[in-house]
């Protein structure tokens, strides 16, 4: 769910949710931190105990080597060829400084 709202972020951003998001996630924002957390899921989805998914234990070896490959590739890419990165830009709808979707008028 964590990275499907990051994701969601691209195509319609929701001001507090971004907020909140990047408070609480903030590693997700980066090339790096979210290829470290596919590759964290990774080792989640290969851990599942196999008498909980029965007949359908592949499933936890599939999903755990499609994230840890995924991960591992785009370490492997941004270690390779970080310039296909330097223009990655995170969401930043709602803070100081940003393409304002909803002007930042908060008062202490």
């Amino acid at each position: 769910a964590l990275l499907f709202f990051y994701e969601l972020m691209w195509w319609c951003t929701i001001v507090p949710m971004n907020r909140l998001i990047r408070k609480n996630f903030g590693f997700i924002y980066k090339v790096r931190g979210k290829a470290l957390y596919m590759i964290v899921i990774a080792c989640l989805c290969i851990g599942i105990d196999g008498n909980i998914l029965g007949e359908n234990n592949w499933l936890k070896w599939v999903a755990g080597i499609g994230w840890m490959a995924t991960g591992i590739f785009i370490v492997f890419a941004t270690c390779a060829a970080p310039t296909v990165f330097a223009n990655y830009n995170s969401p930043t709808a709602g803070f100081p400084g940003s393409d304002p979707v909803e002007p930042l008028n908060e008062t202490v």
